[in-house]
């Protein structure tokens, strides 16, 4: 592989990294979105709505009794405005309890509470409230059914056991929500940290993979090729490292061949410069030898040549035509 190649796998695996990361942190941002949300908009209303439900109750049992009581129908206002809020608050809270949340299943307890709550106060009015009230004459007090009273007391006191359910379920609720709000947090967190680490790991791992494949096989590349630029053409370049950059080494390598190959022949052709160099300057001076030789030994007969034609000019010249003269001369000038 090449060294492009392994930054190519290294980035490409550092953007799987980063797709999975924006997927995961875009769950879990959602998620944690989700469920503030739902501790936001449903269950803190849910438990406002409930604590107004479980005010307007005590509100017409405290106005139911004290009308019994007293006959004053000032008493009355707070019950029939603590049923109108009843009303209210039971729709409201059954409104953001079937509302879909991110916790599956909680709504059921939450529903059957708020139903259970409504049952027992229908009954509550129905088998006591109700009755004793419609008896009080308004402005006449009159004695009234001390066990009857107490009755509706006591089953009141049954709604108050229902409203302690209720805050218990909606407090229970509320823990999980929180529990899983830290807990996707947690994760969150996690995921982050997981891929800033991954990240700094990629980046070592990149800078180690490019000092191993990159870095080393050229820092030996350039040794062996200044060896070879300093006249070791002998020293074989061994390719390393990868695909490029062995590539490179081999054609370094074959450039340094060719080098030593024509250096070779240089040489060989230099050596036989100089020997035949050699052959000419013996040739040369066996030359010259032979010459001295040659003018030295020849040198003797041409004087005598030329000492008896210069003898026969003198003692037979009278005797000579002018052409023999000539003759003579030649020879003279000759030797």
């Amino acid at each position: 592989m090449t060294v492009q190649g392994w930054i190519l796998l290294v980035l490409g695996f550092m953007g799987v990294l980063v797709v999975i990361g924006t997927v995961v942190g875009s769950h879990f941002l959602s998620r944690t979105t989700e469920v503030s949300n739902y501790l936001r908009d449903v269950l803190q209303p849910a438990r406002v709505e409930a604590h107004r439900l479980q005010a307007a109750l005590i509100s017409q049992e405290t106005g139911a009794r004290g009308y019994i009581i007293t006959a004053d129908p000032e008493f009355l206002g707070p019950y029939e405005t603590g049923r109108a809020e009843e009303q209210d608050a039971a729709d409201t809270m059954r409104a953001l309890i079937e509302r879909p949340g991110p916790m599956p299943g909680v709504e059921g307890p939450l529903l059957d509470d708020l139903g259970a709550i409504e049952n027992a106060a229908d009954e509550w009015r129905r088998i006591y409230t109700l009755p004793l009230v419609s008896n009080v004459v308004p402005g006449d007090p009159q004695p009234v059914d001390v066990g009857a009273v107490e009755a509706g007391s006591v089953a009141f006191d049954e709604l108050r056991a229902l409203f302690e359910i209720q805050n218990k379920h909606l407090e229970e609720v509320r823990a999980q929500g929180i529990a899983e709000l830290e807990h996707v947090r947690t994760v969150r967190d996690r995921v982050l940290g997981f891929m800033v680490a991954a990240f700094l790991l990629s980046g070592v791992g990149l800078t180690v993979l490019v000092q191993i494949l990159v870095v080393r096989p050229l820092d030996r590349l350039r040794e062996q090729t200044r060896m070879v630029a300093g006249g070791r053409f002998d020293e074989q370049i061994i390719p390393q490292g990868p695909a490029d950059i062995r590539a490179l080494a081999a054609d370094v390598d074959g450039m340094r061949e060719r080098l030593a190959a024509e250096l070779t022949i240089s040489r060989e052709r230099h050596e036989q410069v100089e020997s035949q160099a050699i052959d000419l300057r013996r040739s040369n001076a066996e030359l010259e030898q032979f010459a001295y030789v040659a003018s030295h030994d020849l040198q003797e007969p041409l004087r005598k040549v030329a000492s008896f034609c210069q003898l026969l000019e003198k003692r037979y010249g009278d005797k000579l035509d002018e052409r023999g003269v000539q003759y003579i001369d030649f020879a003279v000038d000759g030797a």
